[in-house]
Parts: C-alpha cells; sequence; structure tokens
C-alpha cells in the first residue's frame, strides 16, 4: 500500500507544481484534475485490496 500511496502521492505534486509553473487551471481542468487523483486514488486502494486477498 505504501508504494501505491507514494504513486499517488506524487501524482498530485506534479499536478501541483504544473499548475503553479504555468498558470492558474479553469474550474473545468480543476474538476478534471480532482476527478483523476480519485481514480488514481481508488486503483491503489483496489490494487492493494487484491494483493491481500
Amino acid at each position: 500500500m505504501v508504494k501505491q500511496v507514494e504513486a499517488v502521492q506524487a501524482l498530485f505534486s506534479r499536478h501541483v507544481a504544473e499548475r503553479k509553473a504555468v498558470s492558474r487551471w479553469s474550474g473545468t481542468h480543476q474538476d478534471n484534475k480532482k476527478a483523476l487523483i480519485g481514480v488514481a486514488l481508488q486503483t491503489a486502494i483496489f490494487t492493494e485490496q487484491e494483493k491481500s486477498e
């Protein structure tokens, strides 16, 4: 689980750094990024649950 959480944290950090470097995100772009991060977190959780079964 630790590696999966670290991967999601890296994804989030990369997106935040991108926003700061380029410009402000529109509301739609922010919603898309939130959705992608949510999917990544759900995938990490699902993967770890599958490993433990």
